[in-house]
């Protein structure tokens, strides 16, 4: 865990820290659900799945977590503390998921959407491919 990270951390609360350490030791991103049962298996009891959406947005609303629209499942942020516009990198033969910082390239998407005069509601940067663990394990 990152200083920036465990700094955040403790501006939510204890159930959210909980979610956050679920999230970074995932292999995969997780959707609400699979959130809800790992949650749920490690506290020995059953949770409503409103726990985990509040959880999720105070851990978004702090940088700690960010949700992948295209797979509707959550990461950890591995940018915590810095100022960034993330690109989501997903293989396709693992599921799993790598951020890179693309802020200088969203601000130039975001000013050729400005000068079409359209109003997003959101921005969401995703490209599927294969990762570099799985080219070299299968020789592509």
């Amino acid at each position: 865990m990152t200083p920036a990270q465990a700094q955040r951390l403790k501006t939510v609360g204890p159930v959210a820290r909980l979610v956050f350490a679920l999230l970074a030791e995932a292999d995969a991103p997780l959707t609400a659900y699979e959130l809800l049962w790992r949650l749920q298996t490690q506290r020995g009891r059953s949770s409503p799945p409103s726990t985990i959406y509040r959880s999720l947005g105070a851990l978004i609303d702090v940088g700690l977590a960010h949700r992948v629209a295209s797979l509707n499942a959550f990461v950890a942020c591995t940018h915590a503390g810095e100022a960034h516009e993330p690109l989501f990198m997903i293989c396709e033969a693992c599921g799993r998921v790598r951020e890179a910082d693309i802020a200088a390239v969203a601000g130039q998407v975001r000013a050729d959407v400005e000068r079409a005069h359209f109003k997003p509601s959101r921005f969401h940067f995703d490209i599927r491919g294969i990762c570099a663990g799985c080219r070299a394990t299968n020789g592509g």
